[in-house]
């Protein structure tokens, strides 16, 4: 009896070990995330839901956000940004929307930004928020990893003023190429806007802004509900201010909001406001009588149109501006070799600089900055203009200093990036003088930093630019006179103290 007691007692205790094992294991579950959405409401950071499932986090999980050219991802996606959701105890804990710890197991909303946005990429319209990107989540199922939302790009291309009354019907031919090239870059609508019954009329340019601003709202409507507009606005001289004065209009008049979810990116080609009141040489004519006249007759339009200067409102993410300010005698007989205008700078807001100015180019003649534009950079959009970007020149003034032995004359150092190995130019020129002298030269690093002092200055007020002239880097037989350019001034210089 004592044996089977003992047999008995051994089952028990068996039984009651391999009940506690299972419990183990059931405690010990492996966390899982599991994304549901994600989104956008400015363009400039990413909201998502996840769940965090079977237990709580234990260790910090990266989330990765990229471009995709479709819904799944891969190797070849761009990536755009990341944020870690780190769980409770732990430096720097994630809350979320609601407050409450975003490792904790349960439904969690995060939203975070991104610095650089997320600019217009057409090849890439897919936006991916990827959990664990690097799969160092044990026990994570990869199937629901990932959440995304589809972002649509709008062209709207904007002719300027004075246009051939037999393009009255289709608008410039120039307009449609750039079109046809815009959808082969993945723009998903294009709009030519054409003004050009209207656009020798003086004072015209602003008047369209209701109706461009229209045309625009239809077009974004015909996306899908709840997707992200990007918008993209090009617009060649007087074009520049049917625009801008578009974008007041809406500004004024409420975006829809798939459009306020977009990114909103400005391109001016050479802006031109027809309006006398500006500071600075605003053309080249010829000299003789048909140069005189060339003079009085623009002088005579802008004094009638007064159209507004264009500008670049905080709303927009991101600006542009290519111009010359080619001679007439150099652009290789536009305007008959009797007159060129000249792009108009710099522009009201923020906004990057590039001079175009060489031989052989011209306002609006035969290899105009429009046509310099869809040779060069047209065909780089549908992956988000990276070439462009990457020549952008910045700068800024870093320390004035007085030359010894020599008031009140001083120096004045500038600092800033370029492309790797540019040749960089600061010049100068004080508010009564026509033309900008050349005050600094250097070179930039191989990581594109530079940095300059100018040769010494008299105190006063002065205008200040550098430009540079950045290595080749997209093949292309106008890419040789690109020129990166950047506002540094003014710059107002005073004299020391003399001691006493």
């Amino acid at each position: 009896m004592d044996s089977v007691d003992r047999r008995s007692r051994k089952q028990l205790t068996r039984l009651s070990l391999e009940g506690l094992e299972d419990r183990r294991l059931l405690s010990t579950a492996l966390p899982d995330i599991a994304l549901s959405a994600a989104t956008t409401a400015d363009s400039r950071g990413i909201t998502f839901t996840y769940e965090v499932q079977n237990a709580p986090l234990a260790q910090p999980v990266q989330f990765g956000v990229f471009r995709s050219a479709d819904p799944t991802f891969g190797a070849s996606d761009v990536p755009v940004g990341t944020v870690s959701v780190v769980p409770s105890g732990q430096p720097g804990a994630t809350l979320d929307q609601a407050g409450n710890p975003g490792g904790a197991v349960g439904e969690h909303t995060v939203t975070f930004p991104l610095p650089g946005g997320l600019p217009i990429n057409p090849l890439h319209p897919y936006v991916l928020v990827v959990a664990d990107p690097g799969h160092t989540l044990q026990g994570e199922t990869v199937s629901q990893d990932t959440a995304s939302f589809h972002v649509y790009t709008l062209g709207v291309i904007t002719h300027g003023g004075k246009q051939p009354r037999n393009w009255a019907k289709l608008g410039p031919p120039w307009e449609h190429r750039m079109a046809v090239k815009l959808v082969q870059q993945g723009y998903d609508a294009v709009i030519p806007y054409n003004w050009v019954a209207a656009s020798s009329t003086p004072g015209s340019a602003a008047r369209q802004a209701p109706r461009l601003a229209d045309q625009v709202v239809v077009a974004a409507a015909q996306f899908p509900l709840g997707q992200p507009v990007d918008v993209h606005f090009i617009g060649h001289s007087e074009g520049a201010v049917v625009n801008s004065q578009a974008i007041l209009q809406l500004n004024q008049t409420g975006w829809p909001a798939s459009m306020k979810a977009g990114y909103l990116k400005v391109t001016m080609l050479d802006p031109h406001a027809a309006n006398n009141n500006l500071f600075g040489t605003q053309y080249s004519t010829s000299s003789g009588l048909l140069g005189e006249i060339a003079k009085q007759e623009i002088d005579k339009y802008q004094s009638q149109a007064k159209d507004p200067l264009p500008v670049v409102t905080p709303n927009v993410n991101d600006a542009e501006v290519f111009y010359q300010r080619t001679p007439e005698r150099l652009t290789g007989g536009s305007n008959s070799g009797i007159y060129n205008l000249w792009g108009q700078v710099p522009i009201k807001g923020s906004t990057r600089y590039y001079n175009l100015s060489a031989p052989g180019i011209s306002h609006a003649g035969k290899f105009g900055v429009q046509d310099w534009y869809n040779v060069n950079v047209v065909p780089t959009l549908g992956q988000g203009e990276q070439s462009i970007q990457a020549a952008t020149l910045t700068g800024g003034e870093v320390a004035t200093t007085p030359v010894a032995n020599a008031a009140p004359l001083m120096t004045v150092s500038y600092a800033g990036h370029a492309s790797p190995n540019s040749s960089i130019r600061v010049l100068g020129a004080r508010p009564f003088q026509a033309h900008l002298t050349t005050i600094a030269r250097t070179t930039s690093a191989a990581d594109g930093s530079w940095s300059a002092t100018t040769s010494p200055l008299i105190p006063g007020t002065y205008w200040v630019v550098a430009d540079a002239t950045a290595p080749k880097r997209v093949p292309g037989r106008h890419r040789s006179f690109f020129k990166p350019t950047t506002w540094l001034g003014p710059l107002n210089l005073t004299p020391p103290p003399t001691n006493t």
